[in-house]
């Protein structure tokens, strides 16, 4: 009986022990503040561009930036985009982003199965469109589907090159907690 009962104070040491080294060892992913209450951004205003496909998206021409995002961040799940290419601009396209009010980097996938990079360079991006609305508005626009990954919630810049323009396009994710709070003001 003796035995039974140290090997039980035993085992109940080892799991409150893993227990207090797991609870230490933990790093969030947000800060306690942000987790509550987001940072501040400003992000990017809405435009009408194509309002009667997408509604209103952010951005400017000769970018604009169709995220599937509620604007609520979910750890290590991708958010389906679609970035709008005018095609007065010629040249390939050149993305890149980071987080603004803190660190960490955008990364982008072009399909599922392809491979994650911290930068995406797709030289014709007018080749590689989808083809919502019809013949006269792929006249005008190309629209390139891909996968966008936020380590974190925050404020995020997106940076996206096409030719010699350059369009910074700026998001708020926040976390769950967060935007509940925003759905119930005090």
């Amino acid at each position: 009986m003796k035995n039974v009962f140290t090997a039980l104070v035993l085992a109940e040491t080892t799991v409150v022990a893993g227990m207090i080294a797991a609870f230490f060892m933990y790093e969030p992913p947000v800060t306690w503040l942000d987790a509550v209450r987001p940072p501040q951004c400003a992000v990017t205003s809405d435009t009408l561009v194509l309002a009667h496909i997408f509604g209103p998206i952010p951005g400017e021409s000769p970018v604009w930036f169709v995220t599937g995002s509620t604007g609520v961040w979910h750890r290590r799940e991708p958010v389906k985009t679609i970035l709008v290419v005018a095609r007065t601009t010629a040249g390939s396209l050149r993305l890149h982003g980071h987080r603004l009010d803190g660190p960490g980097e955008l990364a982008f996938q072009r399909d599922v199965d392809g491979d994650i990079a911290r930068a995406l360079e797709i030289v014709d991006p007018w080749h590689d469109s989808m083809r919502p609305g019809g013949p006269s508005v792929m006249q005008m626009y190309a629209f390139v589907p891909m996968y966008v990954y936020y380590p974190s919630a925050g404020c995020w810049e997106l940076i996206a090159r096409v030719g010699d323009r350059t369009v910074r396009i700026v998001t708020l994710l926040k976390t769950e907690v967060a935007a509940a709070f925003d759905r119930h003001p005090q």
